[in-house]
């Protein structure tokens, strides 16, 4: 019975990290993507010259970088989070 006591908490604390950091996650990456739209300032300028332009869009590639620092970030968050939970919940178990 003590074993089964054991695996519970093992996958209370694993369904506490991954809904955490499924959770902050996403909020980084829309938080990221709110701040990247407020800082940008298209050129007024350029639109004169945009008729030039081919209309074809060729992309180079993609950067994975921002989104490994945001993976990170939620990860690290995710933890102490877990770690958070684990001690208050064996606190609560104590008295």
């Amino acid at each position: 019975m003590d074993i089964n006591k054991e695996r519970r908490g093992i996958v209370k604390k694993y369904i506490v990290f991954s809904l955490s950091f499924i959770s902050i996650f996403v909020i980084v990456q829309w938080f990221s993507g709110m701040l990247l739209t407020m800082l940008y300032t298209p050129d007024p300028s350029l639109w004169k010259e945009a008729e030039h332009f081919p209309t074809k869009v060729q992309f180079v590639g993609p950067t994975h970088f921002p989104s490994l620092i945001c993976l990170l970030f939620s990860f690290v968050i995710s933890f102490l989070i877990t770690k958070l939970f684990q001690k208050r919940f064996s606190h609560s178990h104590c008295d």
